[in-house]
């Protein structure tokens, strides 16, 4: 059912049915490359959403998590022990530190299959795009779902000086955060830019009930620096090199469902955290039992393009370096129950070319044909601890660690061309070859489980036991896949206003090894490609003279092999199979006018059906009556059909209205502002469709006010997220007994200032 309705049907009604009002205002026109030409948002044939750098930082968006607030169909979590998920029309990939996210993600260029090495903060940014759906052609592996585009600031060769000095302040948590940006050319034929950011969220937005501290709180430095170059007309080369080093104090989980706490959904951290008995454990075995984390990136993009008479040949060269840490609270429990600490330590290292041959424009046949290339090396470190003591075992404790290594190699060609039909007809078909192979080795020291004394002095012996020992020794296995990848676009100009499209598409999501610390075997370890098969139509309009824009969009995409994480209880076993079948289908509608030269309104609808078709062994929820599992599930690990369930983070309706102005109320001030409202209806966050995880509907407000002057040159607001306090489940599972939630970021209140220097 539909939750919060009548508030948004109202807001859509203002949004849609708009009085007619005489004037001269345009909407600007906005230019995408998700085509890897660039092109107007509204000739791209495909389900597309792009925010300007200016309109991100002035609305004091951080991140992707936050942006995603403002587009129906795309979910961005902080999910447990530090890992990010990415869902687009409800397809995501789970938390396990071995997937690679089945939404492609794209910073200048260069693709980041890691989620952890591509969400550190947004600054001086240029421009987000989101694409819905499978873009396998030109985006590669790890496409099903769809792929979020982020494009940074440089200046090119002949540009004028410019400077911009940034300072935001949140007053909720004494948080803040300084950015400075300076650039231009340099001479003739060399550009320069310079882009600092540091950063504090203050003192942390969970309470832990246990210690009494504040918690969850990230602060930071990054900075970028791009040199672009420019020795004659028929060659440029933009070179990127980007550092980040980021501190994470606290998780953002906790208990919810277990009778212990306040057993709701809050910012409270019902958590032991760093109990004096798990700290001697921890200490013992690896010297940190703090719930923190650091993440150390380093990445470049270096891209040159040669003009070959009216084509171009560019070649892309990227690296990316991840070292990455993590320990966390993994029960998220309030004492006196068993507490379980972890460790993860990611070092990921992957290096890539790109070469890509683009036909020019306006012919009867249009091309792009590539090659791609990378290498990758996925580290990772983790161990686990189970206190034993309140158990009955005096003095001991059970310590278990993985060893977990993959090499990664991707060889890839594709293609496309487009045929103009006619005038107004194109056709684009285009196709995509990727070989693949994985080598891992696992635990090469043999089985690694000890028992330590509490005080940390003494080792004592093998586990006898085994909850979170590995159950693999010296275990070394490889895997490779090759796909063939089609896609085929008609579209139609219906008239100087108005396209219509068809897109049909597939795209592959590669296989893996689970790096969960105890899988039961190898076989539950192995987990094959992901495939999708994607259908689109669409329509994209501009009404109103130009001042208002429609895009509509109706999809079906079929999933065979779907990738699922889950937990054995009985075995106390983490493991990921692949579902049989699933399908996500639905309509999107999104609508802009503006009403005048200063007011802007925005609508946007979606409408969204996502189900499990086949998935026979899949694991049994935790949270439901002894009757209900006797009927729903079956076999000694308490597996159940799930064939009909919807798929986690699959709201059945979301959407947002909007009102933005920048009115001119004097001689050289203008008051800008927006005001957004988002709504979700109910969804489950749990692959187990456990009742306990289902977040109800709930609707957020986030606005801005503030003053600019006439020439942009300063502007001061004051932005407000979440304002009504909405607590919102991020994800959740049950373990061992315990129901653990991530929690979203409560509401926040920034003041921003900003200057730019130059003319």
């Amino acid at each position: 059912m539909l939750k919060n309705y009548s508030r948004f049907n109202l807001l859509m009604a203002a949004g849609l049915s708009l009085p007619i009002v005489s004037q001269a205002a345009q909407l600007e026109e906005i230019v995408v490359t998700a085509t890897k030409r660039a092109a107007g948002l509204m000739d791209t044939p495909m389900s597309v959403t792009a925010f300007s750098g200016d309109e991100m930082r002035h609305n004091g968006i951080r991140d992707f998590q936050e942006l995603s607030v403002s587009i129906p169909n795309l979910t961005v979590a902080e999910g447990r022990a530090g890992l990010t998920t990415v869902n687009i029309r409800g397809v995501q990939s789970g938390v396990d530190g071995s997937f690679e996210s089945s939404v492609g993600i794209f910073i200048d260029g260069v693709n980041y299959p890691r989620t952890q090495s591509a969400f550190n903060p947004m600054f001086d940014v240029a421009r987000a795009e989101v694409l819905k759906g499978p873009q396998a052609v030109l985006y590669g592996l790890n496409s099903t779902a769809g792929v979020l585009v982020l494009h940074s600031n440089s200046n090119n060769p002949g540009d004028e000086f410019e400077a911009t000095v940034v300072g935001n302040y949140e007053t909720e948590y004494d948080g803040y955060s300084t950015s400075a940006f300076v650039g231009g050319g340099l001479t003739d034929t060399l550009g320069a830019r310079l882009a600092i950011r540091t950063f504090d969220d203050g003192d942390g937005y969970l309470k832990n009930v246990f210690t009494g501290d504040d918690t969850v709180s990230n602060d930071g430095t990054e900075g970028r620096i791009s040199l672009v170059w420019q020795p004659t007309d028929t060659i440029m080369s933009t070179l990127k090199y980007a550092h980040a080093d980021i501190d994470n104090e606290g998780g953002n989980t906790q208990q919810l469902g277990t009778g212990r706490g306040e057993d709701k959904l809050n910012w409270k951290l019902e958590s032991d955290a760093n109990g004096s008995q798990m700290a001697a454990v921890m200490n013992a075995a690896e010297g940190n039992s703090k719930v923190e984390g650091s993440k150390t990136i380093n990445a470049v993009s270096w891209k040159t393009d040669f003009g070959i008479g009216e084509s171009v040949l560019s070649a892309l060269v990227g690296y990316n370096k991840m070292d990455w840490s993590y320990n966390f609270d993994l029960d998220s429990s309030a004492l006196p129950v068993p507490p379980i600490f972890s460790t993860r330590s990611e070092d990921y290292e992957q290096s890539s070319i790109e070469l890509q041959y683009t036909s020019p424009t306006g012919n009867t046949f249009e091309y792009i044909l590539g090659a791609y290339y990378s290498e990758a090396t996925t580290d990772i470190l983790g161990s686990n601890a189970l206190d034993l003591t309140l158990l009955g075992v005096p003095g001991i404790a059970e310590y278990g660690q993985l060893d977990y290594s993959v090499d990664t190699e991707v060889v890839s060609a594709y293609g496309n061309l487009t045929w103009h039909v006619s005038d107004t007809v194109r056709v684009t078909g285009g196709v995509r070859y990727t070989d693949e192979s994985r080598d891992l080795t696992r635990d090469p020291n043999g089985l690694n489980c000890q028992w330590y004394a509490v005080d940390g002095a003494n080792f004592i012996g093998p586990a006898p036991i085994n909850v979170f020992c590995s159950k693999l020794s010296n275990y070394k296995d490889d895997k490779s896949s090759d796909n063939f990848m089609p896609e085929l676009i008609v579209q139609w100009d219906m008239s100087d206003d108005t396209m219509l499209y068809a897109k049909g598409s597939t795209a592959v999501k590669s296989g893996g090894y689970a790096a969960a610390v105890s899988p039961p075997s190898p076989e539950s370890m192995s987990y094959d490609d992901e495939n999708a098969f994607g259908l689109e139509a669409g329509m994209k309009t501009s009404f109103a003279d130009r001042a208002g824009r429609m895009s509509l969009a109706v999809f079906y995409t079929e999933f065979d092999d779907l990738q699922v994480n889950s937990f054995d209880e009985q075995t106390a076993s983490a493991f990921i199979t692949n579902a049989g079948q699933a399908h996500s289908q639905g309509v999107e509608l999104d609508t802009t006018y503006a009403v005048t030269d200063f007011i802007t309104l925005g609508t946007a609808l979606a409408y969204l059906d996502a189900e499990y078709d086949q998935y026979d062994g899949s694991a049994c929820p935790a949270n439901i009556s002894a009757e209900e599992k006797a009927i729903r599930c079956t076999g000694p690990g308490g597996t159940q059909d799930s064939a009909g369930q919807d798929l986690a983070n699959a709201p059945k309706w979301s959407g947002n209205a909007y009102a933005s102005w920048d009115y001119p109320f004097s001689s050289g001030l203008r008051l800008v502002g927006k005001l957004n409202v988002s709504f979700t209806d109910d969804y489950l966050t749990e692959v187990r469709n456990d009742p306990l995880f289902k977040q109800d509907g709930y609707t957020q407000i986030d606005a801005q006010i503030g003053l600019a002057s006439s020439d942009d040159k300063w502007r001061v607001a004051l932005i407000g997220r979440n304002l009504t306090e909405e607590a919102v489940q991020d994800g959740g599972t049950a373990f061992l007994g315990y129901n653990i939630v991530s929690i979203n970021r409560p509401r926040t209140i920034t003041l921003q200032a900003q200057y730019r220097f130059g003319d």
